[in-house]
């Protein structure tokens, strides 16, 4: 039928648009647990030996990480678990406009929510905050430290409104304060996903306020664009008509009286 037609060259479009953006962003290998390299951690010019190893925990399922630098354990085996499935660890410089380096170890979650805790070395290790999901795609590999960061991270967070979907966000690193935090925004831009049938007409909002016009967005495939992961989400239409849907006390998109799943085909929900 034209609908399985125009279904099918949406899926082969996002399987494109995957395929370019893994070409051009080429994932960087991890360094390996247990193996021994030289860094000048703390930027004093003279280089620190480091050695991460683990080992397995009672449950086969987590590994407890000793960090090595110079030789003596800076953090034992029982001060930091990660999942089996890690990802491995990197070391950074996230700030190229100021000494020393960090410390990353990338961790796939107890439920598969993967984030990457960043530690730094001053005569001793200190956590300075985690980043979900971090994109090491982005990033270019110089004598084994990733570069590129210019002061800021990139990583993928949950942004749930009208379903569960994902979206890009950004931590930015103080090298005063020595932290890692993540960088609030209006709006967020939702990772590529494919479109959802809205199965009647409905009134959405111009602006992202509800004093704003409305106009009417009709039953047809509907992409989500942003979200601010509390009541908005801008959507769009194949027939090019854009607005916000907005998130009322009822939990209904406002001006419905419906939830989401009931208006939407097949929106995904997890927990």
């Amino acid at each position: 039928s034209e609908a399985e037609k125009k279904y099918r060259n949406r899926e082969k479009k996002i399987v494109a648009l995957e395929k370019q953006y893994k070409e051009k962003h080429i994932l960087q290998e991890p360094l390996a647990f247990g193996m021994e390299y030289s860094f000048d951690l703390d930027g004093d010019g003279t280089p620190e030996t480091l050695c991460l190893r683990y080992k397995s925990m009672e449950n086969d399922r987590d590994y407890a990480v000793e960090v090595l630098i110079n030789g003596k354990c800076v953090m034992g085996a029982d001060e930091w678990v990660v999942t089996l499935e890690t990802r491995g660890y990197y070391v950074t410089d996230i700030d190229e406009k100021n000494p020393g380096l960090e410390i990353a170890i990338s961790d796939n979650g107890p439920s598969d929510d993967p984030e990457t805790c960043f530690f730094i070395y001053d005569g001793s290790l200190k956590y300075i905050g985690s980043v979900d999901n971090m994109m090491e795609e982005q990033y270019t590999e110089k004598n084994k430290i990733l570069t590129g960061f210019n002061g800021k991270v990139a990583g993928i967070i949950r942004a749930d409104v009208f379903y569960s979907c994902f979206a890009y966000a950004q931590w930015q690193y103080s090298y005063q304060d020595k932290t890692i935090q993540m960088m609030e925004q209006d709006m967020y831009e939702l990772c590529p996903d494919k479109s959802y049938e809205l199965t009647e007409d409905i009134q959405i909002y111009k602006q992202k306020s509800t004093d704003s016009k409305c106009i009417t967005l009709k039953a047809q495939n509907v992409y989500f664009l942003e979200s601010d992961r509390d009541l908005w989400m801008k959507v769009k239409g194949e027939d090019g008509v854009t607005g916000y849907l907005y998130r009322n006390e009822d939990w209904d998109v406002d001006g419905t009286g419906k939830h989401s799943e009931e208006i939407f085909v097949n929106l995904p929900f997890f927990g």
